[in-house]
């Protein structure tokens, strides 16, 4: 069984590293830049109490993971919100309900936080808007890039 879990960036983020390649390889679709974290900011940003990092576990081995900055919105600064980063759950573990309890223990931990809005994107090529949407998510932006 999955153990969801909030934990210290500093804590756990050698073991969420070798994950990047395999979310990089899995995931990326601007693989012509190649993989290469600012290990130093997200440093900064932990920090400043902005990182928010929750963590799956099985049998206390780390499976996957969700991590957010969580600051007052820019626009409206009474409102603190939380933009996603990253998530990943291994493969062999995206069964059954494992990823959408990842995003409900999320949510619960960031509602603990006082966050009132989170923002999550997704890959059109890896598309999670169905479950998103069944876990309230509603579109609101589109987001497009372009090499240049």
């Amino acid at each position: 069984m999955i153990e969801f879990c909030v934990e210290d960036y500093a804590d756990v983020i050698a073991e969420i590293k070798p994950y990047y390649a395999l979310h990089y390889d899995e995931l990326a679709s601007n693989k012509e830049i190649e993989l290469d974290p600012n290990y130093e900011v997200y440093e900064k940003l932990h920090e400043a109490g902005v990182l928010h990092v929750v963590t799956a576990r099985d049998n206390g081995i780390l499976v996957g993971y969700h991590i957010s900055f969580v600051m007052p919105h820019l626009h409206y600064k009474q409102s603190l919100t939380a933009h996603t980063d990253i998530y990943y759950l291994r493969k062999d573990c995206r069964v059954g309900m494992n990823g959408v309890n990842l995003f409900k223990f999320m949510e619960q931990s960031l509602r603990v936080r006082g966050v009132e809005r989170i923002y999550m994107m997704t890959k059109t090529d890896a598309d999670k808007g169905v479950i998103l949407e069944r876990l309230g998510y509603v579109e609101k932006e589109r987001i497009y890039t372009k090499m240049i």
